[in-house]
């Protein structure tokens, strides 16, 4: 009956506990510990932006895993609008301020990342090409590539498919949901 009792007030108080530090954890605990928790009940949400930049657009070259290129972006904030969330993620990978052009798709399969259920809402975006182009947070190098040497067998997650719906966009102005 003791260790029933003990239980039950170590639950209460670690539901107390991470109730009153939730913010505090987010913010200093490893980001993959963040994911873990997380990932096992509600889905992320992020952001991405395909950049016209100098005759081409921005892919980034990944610091952590999954290595690779992949379109800039990352998790909008608690509290943040996905228009600023969209502008600072593409600020801090590649120093570029963008004008948003539109909305090229809402990608939701589960699977699209391999850390955890990611939402992305993708948008087309240009850069005055008189910025200068420099990588930085989570990107390891920022690169401009031409559409037609886009290297896709070196992109991670599902942004081969967006770059390919990008381009359709272009065309249609079809907005890709999948």
């Amino acid at each position: 009956m003791k260790l029933d009792k003990i239980k039950d007030i170590r639950q209460k108080l670690i539901g107390i506990f991470s109730r009153v530090f939730a913010d505090v954890l987010v913010e200093v605990a490893p980001f993959t510990l963040f994911l873990e928790i997380a990932k096992k009940k509600f889905p992320l949400i992020a952001v991405d932006g395909i950049i016209e930049y100098k005759n081409g657009i921005i892919l980034v070259e990944r610091r952590y895993k999954p290595i690779g290129l992949a379109i800039p972006g990352g998790f909008i904030e608690s509290g943040e609008e996905v228009e600023k969330a969209l502008k600072r993620e593409l600020k801090e990978e590649t120093n570029l301020e963008v004008q948003i052009q539109g909305l090229v798709g809402v990608y939701s399969h589960p699977q699209r990342d391999p850390r955890a259920h990611v939402i992305t809402l993708v948008f087309a975006c240009k850069a005055d090409d008189n910025q200068e182009l420099r990588s930085g947070d989570d990107a390891k190098e920022a690169k401009i590539f031409k559409l037609d040497e886009i290297p896709f067998e070196k992109i991670v997650f599902d942004h081969g498919q967006i770059i390919k719906d990008y381009i359709e966009w272009k065309r249609s102005n079809r907005i890709f949901i999948r």
